[in-house]
């Protein structure tokens, strides 16, 4: 009796465009709301290399899981903005052997997001100086637009002439 290989070839990727809509709508959503790979990969019953692959060789996809990880990436970062900023809830007994709640607060949080921002900070290229537009050219600009609302009145009361010309039967004869 031979042994038959277990092995299984892997499956070829299909196409994200190929999934049906609900799996690409529900595997964007889990990985946006979570940043968790493994959990959007079970949700559609798909693993972690298939993604890898449709990646590689799907514009498309690669764009929308892009998309769909900073997206849960500026989530968590959120999240963890506020438990910096308003702690996080923690209820204990006190002295009286009563229930109190009370915020706890992470200062190494605190400081590893401020640290972050001062680095993204830092890579950003200050603003160039706007150039100041001349006097000269700041009149030229207004009479340009001076000369634009001008022309548009007389374009309306030549509208308003024409229009009370054809209702007036005097006008015609």
């Amino acid at each position: 009796m031979t042994q038959q290989s277990e092995h299984k070839a892997a499956p070829t990727s299909k196409p994200f465009r190929e999934w049906p809509k609900a799996d690409r709508e529900r595997f964007l959503n889990i990985l946006a709301g979570t940043s968790d790979l493994a959990r959007a990969c079970e949700a559609v019953g798909r693993n972690r290399g298939t993604i890898a692959r449709l990646r590689q060789s799907d514009p498309q996809f690669a764009r929308a899981f892009a998309d769909a990880l900073e997206a849960g990436y500026a989530l968590l970062e959120a999240d963890l903005l506020d438990r910096a900023r308003n702690g996080i809830p923690k209820t204990v007994i006190d002295r009286k052997n009563e229930l109190v709640e009370l915020r706890e607060f992470d200062g190494k949080l605190g400081l590893s997001l401020l640290d972050r921002q001062a680095k993204k900070a830092a890579n950003v290229p200050p603003a160039a100086p706007e150039e100041e537009t001349s006097i000269e050219e700041q009149d030229r600009i207004m009479a340009d637009v001076a000369a634009r609302v001008e022309e548009l009145k007389q374009e309306r009361l030549a509208i308003i002439a024409k229009h009370l010309a054809a209702q007036d039967p005097a006008a015609k004869h």
